[in-house]
């Protein structure tokens, strides 16, 4: 909670900024509303931003991102775009690269019109890096175990997989 109180913080500025916008009328922009926690991410909706204010957004919820370890910035697709293609994505992405270029960081698209920035791998939740739960590993060796006992040696090469598979996983 403190993670999402900071940022909406951080981001406080560019409700200021976003009244300016000729839409904002009908579409505020604030933190309140455009900034929650999902999965123990903080996600910052950008939709009703500018891109210019959507980049800067970007900047300034990064200049937190070693505290956070990753934050998914939303930024639509672009189905409601004249072009069919969001510049706000287009602007958003290109500057999430630059800064984890610049920094030694990571990005990915978790899906579209989504892109996510991951600070510090080790502290992120899996639902950033895409690491698999416990649960997932113990049904994983339970398979191996039963494989196992119906045939050995396939077993044994499933197991070993496994263990591979387990051991890769926590490397990354």
């Amino acid at each position: 909670m403190a993670d999402l109180d900071a940022v909406q913080h951080q981001l406080a500025p560019l409700a200021d900024a976003a009244r300016s916008l000729s839409w904002n009328r009908e579409r505020p922009w604030r933190p309140e509303s455009h900034v929650w926690s999902e999965s123990g991410l903080v996600v910052v909706d950008l939709h009703d931003l500018s891109v210019r204010l959507g980049v800067e957004a970007v900047e300034r919820a990064a200049a937190l991102a070693p505290e956070l370890a990753a934050v998914v910035f939303v930024t639509g697709r672009g189905r409601h775009s004249v072009e069919g293609r969001s510049r706000l994505n287009d602007g958003v992405t290109e500057a999430v690269e630059a800064l984890c270029a610049a920094r030694g960081w990571a990005w990915r698209v978790p899906r579209p019109g989504r892109v996510l920035l991951i600070a510090d791998p080790a502290r992120a939740p899996r639902a950033a890096t895409g690491a698999l739960g416990p649960l997932f590993w113990l049904g994983a060796l339970g398979f191996a175990g039963l494989a196992a006992l119906a045939s050995p040696l396939l077993g044994g090469l499933i197991a070993l997989a496994v263990v591979a598979a387990w051991w890769a996983d926590r490397r990354r």
